[in-house]
């Protein structure tokens, strides 16, 4: 089951790397093409970590749940398992909070995963 659900995140970060090898191999097309495309590439790169990022969250029904109870040892996995039912409500609270607390906390939490996944994808694209 974990390695199912790590095929949504691991699709995430293909896409993410085939962005960035084309954004270092793709012509400079001459005017707003050029500036358009740049922008295409740009934000499909960004878009496609933070899905990564935010599928890892092992959070019910997130894939990074599975993962995370298919890693871990029985007896902590048995343990998280325990919230499964709480996950989608504890999901949404965690995406309104910047509206009702003002504070993002799935922000702060997904920020350094995102970083993270920047950096080694970019890493990975530029020895590929």
């Amino acid at each position: 089951m974990a390695l199912v659900s790590a095929a949504g995140p691991a699709s995430n970060l293909l896409m993410a790397f085939v962005f960035a090898l084309g954004a270092q191999y793709l012509p400079d097309f001459p005017g707003t093409a050029g500036e358009l495309t740049a922008k295409v590439i740009e934000t499909s790169f960004f878009l496609n970590i933070g899905l990564a990022a935010f599928n890892l969250l092992p959070l019910p029904p997130l894939d990074g749940f599975a993962v995370a109870t298919g890693l871990l040892p029985s007896r902590m996995a048995a343990q998280l398992e325990r919230i499964e039912q709480f996950g989608p409500g504890i999901l949404l609270l965690l995406v309104f909070a910047p509206s009702i607390i003002h504070f993002d906390i799935l922000g702060v939490v997904m920020g350094p995963i995102r970083r993270a996944l920047i950096i080694v994808v970019l890493w990975v694209s530029r020895i590929g």
